[in-house]
Formats: C-alpha cells, sequence, structure tokens
C-alpha cells in the first residue's frame, strides 16, 4: 500500500512537532520545513486536532502541539482517510475474496497501529 502525500505531510509535521513537544509551532513554521503549502497543512493538521491527536491554538502564540507521543500510524490514516474497506459487486469476487481481502485490510491496519511516530 502506497500512503498518499496528505498522509505523508501529517507523518512529517507529527514527527517535526514531536520534536518540539512543550510549544505551539506555527503552521508556516512547518510548512516552510518540508516545502508544504500553508493552507494545505492548515487544513490536514485541523483534521488532527479534531480527532484529538493534536492541539491547535489561535493567536500569535498559537500553532499545533502533539497531545499524544504514542501516537501510531493508524490512527493518522484513520483520521485522515477514515477507515476503508473496498467494495465488492462481483458476486463471485464477493463470496470468495471479499472476506480475505477484509482480513487482510484489517491485519494491515492493526500492524500499523504498532508503528509510532
Amino acid at each position: 500500500m502506497k500512503f498518499n502525500d496528505r498522509i505523508i505531510y501529517c507523518l512529517q509535521a507529527l514527527k517535526y512537532l514531536k520534536d518540539r513537544p512543550n510549544c505551539f509551532t506555527r503552521t508556516v513554521e512547518i510548512s516552510r520545513a518540508f516545502g508544504i503549502s500553508r493552507r494545505y497543512l492548515q487544513t490536514i493538521l485541523r483534521l488532527l486536532s479534531q480527532h484529538g491527536l493534536i492541539e491547535g491554538k489561535s493567536g500569535l502564540d498559537g500553532g499545533f502541539k502533539i497531545v499524544d507521543k504514542n501516537i501510531s500510524v493508524a490512527s493518522v490514516v484513520h483520521a485522515i482517510e477514515g477507515f476503508k474497506y473496498p467494495k465488492f459487486s462481483d458476486a463471485i469476487v464477493c463470496d470468495v475474496l471479499e472476506e480475505k481481502i477484509t482480513d487482510a485490510i484489517t491485519m494491515f491496519y492493526k500492524r500499523l497501529t504498532k508503528i509510532k511516530i
């Protein structure tokens, strides 16, 4: 599985925030560090904040900071993309493969849960 840009940007930003645990870091600082659009980064960081992975603060001394130092890759994927299973329309595929594919995706997410940022 290949992560899309949003997941990669989130992982980069979370690592950056984790290295600065006691202060709020402004979005512009993170966007400059990785060459990510500030507005785009703000959008995806708000999603992480809504899921409780980071804390956001407005104002001159605002920015984002890590809430939980044990954030898993799975929690990031869930916050940004949701937990998705493929939908099958072919009856033959449904009966034989759907359960196996669903089990494989579940195992993949369980492994991602063990990987911490």
